[in-house]
């Protein structure tokens, strides 16, 4: 009496059926790939980002009154010495709403190394001055401060926020006494 051998194996139609989802699936992820890769430099880049904010704010809160510029940035402070002595408001501060001449707004590397806004930095940091009370007033100084990118020399606070001209912005809004 002879005895058969089964084979077990696949057919070919399961192995053609099994390869096609295998090939389905790698297809879906590749696809899904370039979007997470966006995703990741977004966030990457907020990060950045809120980190600098949080670094210019602290750098207006602590610097000196005396030199009208903020010392790790140079971004304009809210006050300067007069030549006599007195602490008064800075005239360029008072301009801040409209961002004149470039005085409240800087470029900055991911680094937080500033840079010129003419070599289209990464980030754009500005300084909107909502309210500076004169010395010695009760009123606290009210300021605006945004962190936008890529860099480019926006020169209307309007468009420091807009999708249209940035690919991205982290905003605060601050108060801080008065001297």
């Amino acid at each position: 009496m002879r005895r058969r051998l089964s084979t077990a194996g696949l057919s070919l139609i399961e192995v053609v059926v099994a390869l096609g989802l295998a090939a389905f699936a790698l297809l879906s992820l590749m696809v899904l790939l370039p979007v997470g890769m966006k995703t990741n430099q977004a966030s990457s880049e907020e990060t950045q980002a809120a980190d600098l904010l949080t670094a210019v704010e602290a750098d207006l809160r602590n610097s000196a009154t005396t030199s009208g510029r903020s010392h790790l940035f140079g971004l304009v402070g809210p006050y300067m010495l007069s030549s006599s002595g007195r602490l008064v408001l800075n005239p360029a501060a008072k301009a801040a709403s409209t961002l004149a001449e470039g005085q409240t707004t800087i470029g900055v590397k991911g680094d937080e190394t500033v840079v010129a806004l003419a070599g289209l930095p990464h980030f754009q940091a500005s300084v909107v001055y909502i309210q500076a009370p004169s010395s010695g007033s009760l009123l606290p100084i009210q300021a605006r401060l945004i962190i936008n990118w890529p860099g480019r020399n926006l020169n209307n606070p309007k468009f420091l926020a807009d999708p249209s001209k940035v690919s991205g912005h982290v905003e605060a809004y601050v108060t801080f006494s008065a001297p």
